[in-house]
């Protein structure tokens, strides 16, 4: 590393790699001896081929120096703990947990969706899954690799990619058939013994009229449409990039046929040549299929509309999922709603709901997201708040951990009980369109004193220049926060953004 870099800013990364017995372990005990000096913070743990966790996990407390040995075996628990030692490092900490987490969390759920992995004795499908990927990772099988891009300019991580490379690797997943390369070389013939394919046309995908029975995972690249439908990929557990844009009305059709579908990635284009029609047929094609797969095992959808592309009507946001029984996960780039639709009230099992953007939120649609059981994490975005007020009640949102919101300028007020286990809290208020003259003294967020479990905070107000009360309105908000019983352990951002009127 250069020497310069211990003061940028930037998390330093330092992989030594290599087969047993060459010394690594003593090459990074001499590193850490000769360096740790230079560091409020540090810890030296090794890992056997055989983890466990809530070992590993308390040599690290043990490292930073927590000395309370009462804290028995549960991994969530250690974590937390874990977190709260290292309070005043949290961006770090959660840079290398991500780090850890992303890529590993990634490949688990391919091998457990395509059928590698069985369950042991004592061991659930994804714990046994779990050691799997860290005894690859003990005998350097799998490494992680970092490159310059793999952090922004805020030192939090994009996902590092895992390379286990070399043309051996290939030639046996080809043997084991761990993995199906398909190039214009390739006969379809014995193609339902297929688990994995890493698909190498540019336009289109696998015809399918030939057998893929046994085919579980898809990831398609970009503008690639299939030929002949999709009802002969009936076990097929994940499917990413399904472009509705450049496949064809039978196609989007045969959606509804995948009922074993988990996981399903969809990208809603018709702005580049080649797209069909963006049209009625369309749209009514896709209803009735998203909601039947709703009402099947579908846990995790992404649905994005590009920029500038042209987004689905209300008509269909209002009935896509009727019933999402085991919808855990939606995420939604690039698509507004006119509301909050009704459907959402049955997602029982909704967990993550990534930018949620509404061009009218009521106070009846925040008491719809707040009894959702299991949501842990919210991105809400609204155009406008016609009561100007929202409120959130008592007993709401019990499961919530992580809250961004952004809206036009209201009072947004935290009555006690709301939230019990948010920590993280982040709220943007646009007070430059009609109304923000009257905008008021005082803060536009209330009773954050009542939020028990809160560790960080953000505020941002964007104002216009010409009003010159960005200082009172900042004032107000570091007021209010200050209120809360452990403010001053807490992270606290608050800003007011001017911009002129044009």
């Amino acid at each position: 590393m250069e020497e310069g870099d211990r003061h940028s800013g930037r998390l330093q990364v330092l992989a030594i790699v290599g087969f047993g017995g060459l010394g690594k372990t003593t090459l990074a005990n001499q590193v850490h001896s000769k360096i740790k000096n230079e560091f409020e913070c540090r810890g030296f743990v090794t890992v056997s081929r055989t983890p466990h966790m809530p070992k590993i996990l308390k040599d690290i407390l043990f490292e930073v120096g927590y000395r309370d040995m009462e804290m028995g075996d549960d991994v969530q628990k250690l974590i937390e703990i874990l977190r709260e030692s290292l309070t005043t490092k949290r961006i770090d900490t959660e840079v290398a947990l991500q780090i850890i987490k992303s890529p590993k969390k990634v490949w688990c759920g391919k091998w457990i969706a395509e059928g590698f992995v069985r369950e042991k004795h004592g061991l659930d499908l994804e714990e046994a899954t779990e050691n799997c990927f860290n005894e690859l990772i003990n005998r350097s099988m799998i490494q992680p690799c970092f490159d310059e891009d793999d952090f922004d300019e805020s030192s939090r991580p994009l996902l590092p990619a895992l390379r286990a490379g070399s043309l051996l690797v290939v030639s046996k997943c080809k043997e084991e058939n761990f993995i199906t390369i398909i190039d214009r070389k390739f006969s379809m013939n014995g193609a339902s013994l297929v688990r994995h394919i890493s698909h190498q046309f540019h336009r289109y995908g696998p015809d399918s009229r030939d057998s893929l029975s046994s085919q579980r995972h898809l990831s398609l690249p970009e503008n690639v449409a299939f030929k002949n439908g999709l009802s002969k990929l009936c076990n097929l557990r994940n499917m990413f990039c399904f472009d509705v844009g450049t496949n064809s009305i039978e196609c989007i059709r045969d959606l509804g046929v995948l009922t074993n579908l988990e996981k399903l990635s969809v990208i809603y284009d018709y702005s580049r040549p080649g797209a069909v029609e963006n049209n009625l047929e369309t749209i009514l094609g896709l209803l009735p299929r998203f909601d039947k797969l709703g009402n099947s095992n579908l846990h995790s959808l992404n649905f994005v509309v590009p920029s500038g592309a042209r987004a689905p009507s209300a008509q269909f946001w209002s009935n896509c999922l009727a019933r999402p029984r085991h919808l855990q996960k939606l995420a939604l780039c690039g698509v507004i709603m006119p509301k909050v639709p009704n459907w959402m009230a049955h997602g029982d099992r909704l967990a993550y709901l990534y930018r949620l953007e509404v061009q009218e939120l009521r106070s009846d649609d925040i008491q719809v997201l707040g009894q959702l059981p299991c949501l842990i994490y919210l991105v809400l975005d609204a155009e406008t708040i016609p009561e100007k007020n929202i409120i959130i009640h008592p007993n709401t949102f019990s499961s919530l951990k992580r809250f961004e919101f952004s809206c036009e300028l209201s009072c947004l007020k935290f009555e006690p009980a709301a939230l019990p286990r948010l920590q993280r809290l982040d709220i943007r208020l646009d007070a430059r369109g009609q109304g923000a003259i009257q905008l008021q003294e005082g803060s536009p967020a209330g009773g954050m004193e009542n939020l028990a479990s809160l560790v960080e905070i953000e505020i941002t107000v964007e104002i216009l220049a010409k009003y010159d009360h960005g200082s009172k309105i900042e004032a107000a908000c570091r007021d209010a926060i200050s209120r809360h019983p452990t403010s001053q352990a807490m992270q606290i951002h608050v800003s007011c953004n001017e911009f002129d009127e044009n």
